[in-house]
């Protein structure tokens, strides 16, 4: 129907946000980067509000976001207060924290394809909780939708494929020598002191004196990874 197709586009531009992060996640500050994945959420997520509040009101959404306004302001002091609290933890932890977690994560040794196995286990966290929070309980298809889930995680996070090996450590490699080289940080083809692919360590690489080139940097990251 209509909405499995919404669904599964989501699902596709969320993957393809995954990859893209992949490519700029390591030439940026985790924290800086999130900041501004925040900003531009909370922008569009205003700008939804506003266009269904004012043109797009024959939506359900907005419908039902009228209908929540309407009984926030019949809510008590103490209701108040857990709302105001319900939404500074969904704010601040489910998602400032893991959109900082996500953009660290993937600008390091995290690539687009484990990242998006890791995420594909979030309902079985969600039925995790859901039973220890709620006391809710699986019936058999969504007991069979979980094992599912967990056995294709498990096929694939045990793949020759999805190990990390030499490729990603020169990918890596390679986006850090050509940072180097495009902003003019060192002359030398690399050479001085830089980190390693793990992000972790500092430690001073082989010179290639002033013909060395991004590709023989990048080799030498790859040899010491």
């Amino acid at each position: 129907g209509r909405g499995d197709a919404l669904v599964l586009g989501a699902a596709c531009i969320y993957s393809w946000h995954v990859l893209r992060l992949s490519d700029l996640a390591p030439a940026l500050e985790p924290l800086h980067l999130a900041t501004r994945k925040a900003a531009c959420e909370l922008a569009l997520g205003g700008l939804g509000i506003v266009a269904m509040l004012t043109v797009l009101h024959d939506l359900p959404a907005s419908r039902q976001l009228r209908e929540f306004w309407a009984e926030a302001l019949t809510l008590d002091s103490n209701a108040l207060a857990m709302l105001a609290g319900s939404a500074s933890w969904a704010g601040a932890v489910t998602c400032g924290y893991t959109i900082w977690a996500q953009s660290y994560g993937q600008g390091g040794t995290v690539s687009a394809t484990n990242a998006n196995l890791i995420y594909t286990s979030q309902p079985l966290w969600s039925a995790v909780f859901a039973f220890c929070l709620l006391g809710e309980t699986l019936g058999a298809r969504e007991a069979a939708g979980g094992a599912a889930i967990a056995t294709a995680l498990l096929i694939a996070a045990t793949s020759p494929s999805s190990a990390p090996g030499d490729s990603a450590s020169r990918s890596g490699a390679e986006r850090h020598c050509g940072m180097e080289a495009s902003s003019g940080i060192d002359d030398d083809g690399c050479s001085g002191t830089v980190a390693d692919t793990s992000g972790l360590l500092s430690r001073p690489s082989k010179g290639h004196g002033p013909h060395g080139s991004a590709a023989a940097c990048a080799s030498d990251h790859a040899d010491d990874a």
